[in-house]
């Protein structure tokens, strides 16, 4: 591997961490006034035109092929409506460092469907990650079923959003992609846009978008920028530089980074149950993901 490639990786890796694991406690912020529907459907969509805009301006054809749109739409359904919208609903009831550390278990239950999807061998790797996510869970769960102001639905929701997400992900590795992966994020968040926009339309109030606070503002132009597009974009790049073993194995700073942030920009307590779950979520994402890692050493 081209060590200055390596290097450039290592640095936007680093940086993509940062700014996925800062978003979560900023949406906490922009929730605080505008509701989940309005929030999505306004990142979304400037989200994946500017995804578009960005691969036009790489001279990609910014369009998908035809036979690609029939494993696109269920993709965009998993990866980006569910996900989205039960995350956020999640995220407004529960302290946003325990809601990331929920949420980005979703590379375990990726590596379980696999398993039934893609028919790939269940090891005792996984077996050892599965057990530990779990436990993680539990930790955060258990508290939630004692006292009811810690939002037991809130928990349920960003469950669901992890396995939507894990949907999605294997969902989109069985496909035969031929578009460029820039062009194909572009249209999912789009695509996964359309019935979030509809209900932001029905049940939403984007009307507060004209009324809101000038932090809720900067909040929302935070998770539209950020988020939204330089993540996404950021995230490609970095798939170019390193193996995705690496690659992986780096995402798993996210939620340590978005528990620190919670408890900087939002004073949200962090406990020993927080302290434990972390340990062992990130614990079993490492697991899991380090046995690609092992066998590109051991090719290269």
């Amino acid at each position: 591997m081209d060590g200055s490639n390596f290097m450039r990786g290592a640095r936007l890796l680093a940086l993509l961490a940062l700014m996925w694991g800062l978003s979560w406690p900023i949406t906490k912020i922009a929730l605080s006034q505008i509701d989940p529907w309005t929030l999505r459907a306004v990142g979304l969509n400037l989200g994946g035109i500017g995804l578009l805009i960005v691969a036009h301006l790489q001279s990609y054809r910014p369009f998908v092929e035809r036979d690609e749109v029939k494993y696109l739409l269920p993709v965009a359904l998993f990866n980006v409506t569910l996900w989205s919208i039960s995350a956020a609903y999640g995220l407004s009831q529960v302290a946003s460092g325990r809601a990331i550390l929920i949420a980005y278990t979703m590379p375990i239950w990726s590596s379980v469907l696999s398993v039934v999807v893609l028919h790939e061998p269940f090891g005792l790797r996984r077996l050892l990650g599965l057990v530990l996510a779990v436990a993680g869970l539990a930790t955060l769960v258990t508290p939630a079923w004692k006292n009811l102001e810690d939002a037991p639905v809130g928990v349920a929701l960003l469950v669901f959003a992890s396995l939507c997400w894990a949907i999605g992900t294997v969902a989109y590795k069985a496909a035969p992609w031929r578009s460029p992966a820039i062009v194909l994020a572009g249209w999912q968040l789009i695509l996964g846009a359309v019935p979030i926009t509809i209900g932001m339309m029905a049940i939403g109030d984007p009307a507060v978008l004209a009324t809101m606070s000038l932090r809720t503002a900067a909040a929302l132009a935070f998770v539209m920028i950020v988020p939204m597009f330089l993540c996404y974009y950021i995230w490609f790049k970095v798939v170019e530089l390193l193996p995705v073993g690496i690659s992986s194995i780096g995402v798993t700073a996210v939620p340590i980074i978005g528990v620190l942030a919670g408890a900087l920009i939002l004073q949200e307590r962090v406990g020993p149950a927080e302290g434990i779950a972390l340990i062992l979520i990130a614990s079993a994402l490492w697991v899991v993901l380090a046995k690609p890692l092992h066998h590109k050493k051991l090719s290269s």
